[in-house]
């Protein structure tokens, strides 16, 4: 089956030109795909058409219908300044449909795992950077 497939897709950002393409791939269900490049090259910008973060300028990207299976950890953490720990982890289980009770119950489950229970309702601001990642 496959997940995803770009076609001759491009991405273009007004005023900084080409960020990507034009690229034609197809990934399984189940394949490991490593992007490999040089600074600048597109490989963000192709995880974020891949993950549903932003579309392709030109072409086609199409992605097999889900519950939402793709995760992304970025580079640097990437959380809502507003949000506690907790809310911040709870909330793209929330925007894919998991009820909030049992979302906050994952969420709780998730940062005792990595050792940040005692976190649930800090800010990001007040969390390490180390923190921040988990």
């Amino acid at each position: 089956m496959t997940v995803a497939t770009l076609d001759e897709v491009e991405v273009d950002y007004p005023g900084r030109g080409r960020a990507l393409g034009p690229v034609t791939l197809s990934i399984g269900a189940g394949e490991v795909v490593a992007l490999v490049g040089p600074s600048g090259c597109g490989k963000s910008t192709a995880l974020r058409l891949l993950a549903g973060l932003e579309g392709p300028t030109r072409g086609t990207l199409q992605r097999a219908a889900g519950r939402g299976e793709t995760a992304v950890v970025f580079q640097a953490p990437t959380l809502a300044p507003w949000l506690t720990a907790q809310a911040n982890v709870a909330l793209p289980l929330e925007l894919s449909g998991v009820h909030r009770d049992e979302a906050r119950a994952r969420t709780a489950a998730a940062l005792e795992r990595v050792g940040l229970a005692g976190a649930q309702n800090a800010r990001p601001a007040t969390l390490s950077g180390g923190m921040a990642m988990r």
